[in-house]
């Protein structure tokens, strides 16, 4: 699913009506496409996501400038469409009236004043990431916005139900390229900030064609890896958020690209962050029992390095310093490892009763096999 941008939408030359506002819309091919606003600027955006287990709520903020008289003008808020395994008629975060199941709560406030809003499938998207993906529609949700001389303020908000697959836990993408059509050209200043904590992360390496590194910061404790990697077809950089934000600031904002990111499983996060491990350790097998109901059948199967690495792995996840080289070493690969050697003496406290049944099990099959 791709999340929404702000656009403004405007009919040049068709019979196509989408409601009896003011606003006319150019279709060509049952789509609508922005126009190049010569008067109001994009002077701020401020973009929030933050998780909901199996959500997302975006919240985004936009200052407008308008240097004339009193305009009003038809705003789109434009949402691809969702990719990989969509909810279920039964899920109960599907909102049946919009007849939209990824998006529900939405709601536009233009200078404090809410408006009321309709939405169109349009045939075709104009999303666009660095691996040139092809997205067959989008939505696209629209309103009246007065804009007065001087500064505008206009608010979103809404709850995204976002895809998953087995290669990603939640996926999300988000307009930023329609920016550009404002008067000025770009994004004056631009703030986007992700707050996922505790969870793997992957986020665009550029928004532009000459793919610039983004220029990513950790507000809080985790680590993005310097290195790219390609997930999905897309340039990426991979990382985990133990608590607070990632951000990206950028002033006079141009992007080439969307916004595309998510958040990986746990074995995927092995897999790219320490890809000379996968000879030696099965990260479906080890990681899955972590977190579901195993059996102790299923760990006799585990060799003797598996066995070590997921009886550490509990230890490695609550921050226990290893004084082990090796240890640290393969642990030291991975973005979600902080050790905090002062808790050494007491992490038992710290483990769940399900982690200390599962080490106590590790340890019984080893000591069977000395």
């Amino acid at each position: 699913m791709k999340l929404l941008s702000l656009i403004l939408i405007l009919v040049l030359l068709s019979s196509f009506n989408l409601s009896a506002n003011d606003g006319v819309f150019y279709s060509q091919g049952g789509n609508l496409y922005p126009k190049k606003e010569t008067t109001i600027q994009l002077k701020r955006e401020v973009l929030i996501f933050t998780y909901l287990d199996t959500a997302v709520r975006v919240d985004i903020f936009f200052e407008f400038y308008n240097p004339g008289n009193v305009k009003t003008e038809t705003v789109g808020f434009v949402s691809p469409p969702p990719s990989g395994d969509l909810p279920f008629d039964s899920d109960d975060m599907v909102d049946y009236n919009l007849k939209h199941p990824q998006i529900f709560e939405f709601y536009a406030i233009v200078n404090d004043i809410m408006q009321p809003w309709k939405v169109f499938k349009a045939s075709e998207s104009g999303f666009r990431t660095d691996n040139n993906s092809k997205f067959f529609h989008e939505y696209v949700y629209y309103f009246d916005a007065e804009f007065q001389k001087g500064t505008n303020i206009i608010q979103h908000s809404y709850i995204y139900k976002g895809s998953s697959s087995v290669e990603y836990k939640n996926e999300f993408f988000y307009r930023l390229t329609t920016g550009k059509m404002w008067a000025n050209g770009q994004i004056d200043d631009f703030e986007l900030l992700i707050n996922m904590p505790g969870q793997g992360i992957y986020v665009p390496w550029s928004f532009q064609k000459s793919m610039e590194p983004a220029k990513w910061d950790v507000v809080g404790i985790g680590r993005l890896h310097d290195e790219l990697t390609d997930f999905m077809g897309d340039t990426v950089r991979v990382g985990y958020l133990k608590n607070g934000m990632l951000r990206f600031r950028a002033n006079n904002f141009k992007p080439d690209f969307d916004l595309h990111f998510g958040i990986m499983h746990y074995f995927n996060m092995l897999a790219f962050e320490a890809n000379d491990l996968i000879s030696d350790i099965d990260p479906h097998l080890v990681v899955f029992p972590y977190y579901f109901d195993y059996d102790y059948a299923d760990l006799e199967e585990f060799t003797d390095f598996e066995l070590m690495f997921l009886r550490n792995f509990i230890y490695a996840i609550h921050g226990y310093e290893f004084r082990n080289e090796e240890l640290y070493a393969i642990f030291s690969m991975f973005s979600w490892y902080y050790p905090q050697g002062w808790k050494n003496e007491t992490i038992d406290d710290e483990l769940s009763p399900k982690e200390k049944q599962l080490i106590n099990d590790i340890v019984k099959i080893e000591k069977s096999r000395e």
